[in-house]
């Protein structure tokens, strides 16, 4: 009974520390508290531009990988319409939305679970909660907002990168040139797909933020907690990560 209890617990815990930190940053805004703004704003820079390039890196390296797969099914069946249309589509709504989660899950899953473990040791937070204050608004709040935001262009990005490099290893492999290759890709169903990646991106992200911060609230005694609970946030972001993309696709 309480390995069914406990994830169960574990998924209550996480979804109610999100929305704590909607509600907390929403409220903080409104009121116009001018530390939100500097905080707000660390937090985007820390989720969207620092990682920016680490996101175009491993979108190159995907999108080379699969150009060359999508070569070698070329060069035997010649099906350029079928096979330069699933490529697309597998970049945009399978292949980079699951590659930006999982660097969530080693991103802002690891970072929110050691900052906050890091801040439970120094009772920053029992310090926050004591002067009347909701710590999940002042410490999630800004990763909240920041994780939101860094969604859009992590994926744009991801995906001109992506589709550009397998567009260079196919023109490469397959003697297809580019006009042909870009008419036979960008296309009405190329932009859904990339509208359905921006939904998972979005959706992975969360899940990476709400791991981070279940893992991060628990107690803390020693300073080695801090590595132990980092590796679990990871652990437990990648695992459900992979398990509302393996969802998503079973009932789509």
């Amino acid at each position: 009974m309480a390995t069914v209890i406990q994830p169960v617990r574990f998924v209550g815990s996480a979804c109610w520390l999100v929305w704590r930190a909607a509600r907390g940053i929403t409220v903080r805004f409104w009121q116009g508290d001018p530390l939100v703004y500097r905080a707000t704003a660390a937090a985007i820079a820390r989720s969207v531009w620092q990682q920016l390039p680490m996101i175009a890196a491993i979108s190159a390296l995907i999108g080379a990988l699969t150009g060359i797969l999508a070569g070698q099914v070329l060069n035997v069946y010649r099906a350029e319409i079928l096979v330069l249309a699933t490529m697309t589509e597998a970049l945009f709504r399978q292949i980079v939305p699951l590659v930006i989660g999982i660097f969530a899950s080693g991103s802002t899953a690891v970072d929110l679970a050691s900052r906050i473990s890091a801040m439970r040791l120094a009772n920053e937070i029992e310090a926050l909660e004591s002067m009347g204050n909701d710590s999940a608004a002042f410490v999630l709040g800004p990763a909240l907002a920041g994780v939101i935001l860094a969604g859009p262009p992590h994926l744009v990005i991801g995906a001109v990168v992506s589709l550009f490099t397998a567009g260079m290893t196919v023109v490469a492999t397959a003697n297809i040139g580019w006009h042909d290759l870009y008419t036979l890709t960008l296309t009405d169903r190329s932009g859904l797909a990339l509208l359905a990646g921006l939904g998972k991106v979005m959706v992975y992200s969360l899940i990476a933020l709400a791991v981070g911060a279940a893992i991060g609230s628990r107690p803390v005694r020693v300073p080695a907690d801090i590595g132990a609970r980092s590796g679990e946030a990871f652990r437990t972001g990648l695992l459900a990560i992979l398990a509302a993309a393996t969802l998503w696709e079973a009932f789509a």
